[in-house]
């Protein structure tokens, strides 16, 4: 199978998490493709070298994230996470394969795993967890949308995720449409969607696609939640997913709180064995350095300066 592009949106703040991400990846995704890095247009100039020496032999463009969403500057309004999101939807556009996977830097790739792996028979996996943890994703969902989510009190894997490159661009159709039609949500967010979005139709980006405009205008919403729902709600879902009982990440070996005792967590599970989950996710909102998870991690990925088993 062709290789699978991936793309991570990157903070100056993240340049040392990306770094144990990057030597992850080179060791245990071969056939991964290019890599975009996408960064805030400011800070550019600065990260393009330093991404660069730790990027060793992966295939890597970084990107400035004006380029992908034009309006970026002008979402003052917007925090990062959603700027984010918009990146990786963005990316649907940019990409060279017909699926890519997304990646935050405190991802880390802890098995072997290859393309083919991740979308078997020409399919990518979606692993839903039946409980209802964050149903305000669900209900941005339907409202962003203006479509009915044909399941609620869910939850649908989120970061890493391989999504359809096809399958995006058509949710982003979609949203044009939604918002060239005005389709308002009700209540709070509608009057938010009317002031925000009418502004942007007035904005220097009114003949820019408009999806990106109605997404800054309506939050809270998240992208995988949307991304799914579309899906499941036009009957597309069967085309570029199939239901997995196996998340492609650790959900249960993660690192997901500041209550989770790192120092008394051993990963040697996460780097034994073979097939799914390849990857865990060690939250940068606990607040652990990065040292520390080099150190921890040293064992399968090595040391900072050490390029061994890179080539």
């Amino acid at each position: 199978m062709p290789p699978l592009d991936a793309v991570i949106p990157l903070l100056p703040r993240d340049l040392r998490r990306f770094a144990v991400m990057a030597r992850s990846l080179q060791k245990f995704f071969p056939g991964l493709g290019r890599l975009y890095v996408v960064v805030p247009g400011a800070a550019f100039a600065t990260l393009l070298p330093q991404i660069r020496r730790v990027v060793g032999i992966l295939d890597v463009e970084v990107v400035p994230e004006e380029r992908w969403v034009p309006e970026m500057k002008s979402f003052v309004h917007l925090p990062g996470w959603y700027r984010q999101q918009l990146v990786k939807l963005a990316a649907a556009e940019y990409v060279s394969t017909s699926y890519y996977l997304t990646l935050d830097a405190d991802v880390v790739c802890t098995r072997a795993v290859t393309t083919t792996q991740l979308v078997p028979g020409g399919k990518a996996a979606c692993f839903v967890i039946p409980t209802d943890e964050h149903p305000d994703w669900y209900d941005g969902a339907e409202a962003v949308l203006a479509l009915r989510a044909p399941r609620r009190g869910v939850l649908h894997n989120v970061t890493p995720v391989v999504w359809s490159s096809e399958a995006v661009r058509e949710l982003l159709a979609h949203l044009d449409g939604v918002a060239r039609q005005g389709r308002y949500a009700s209540g709070l967010r509608g009057l938010q969607q009317r002031i925000f979005f009418t502004l942007h139709r007035l904005g220097p980006h009114r003949h820019q696609r408009p999806w990106r405009g109605w997404l800054a205008a309506s939050r809270p919403w998240a992208e995988y939640a949307m991304y799914f729902t579309f899906l499941e709600a036009t009957g597309r879902f069967e085309r570029y997913h199939f239901v997995s009982d196996c998340c492609i990440y650790d959900i249960e070996r993660s690192i997901w709180w500041k209550s989770d005792d790192f120092d008394g967590w051993d990963p040697t599970p996460l780097f034994e064995g073979s097939g799914p989950p390849f990857f865990a996710v060690i939250q940068s909102n606990t607040h652990v350095a990065p040292e520390r998870v080099w150190q921890k991690l040293s064992p399968w990925l090595g040391t900072p300066g050490d390029t061994k088993g890179t080539a």
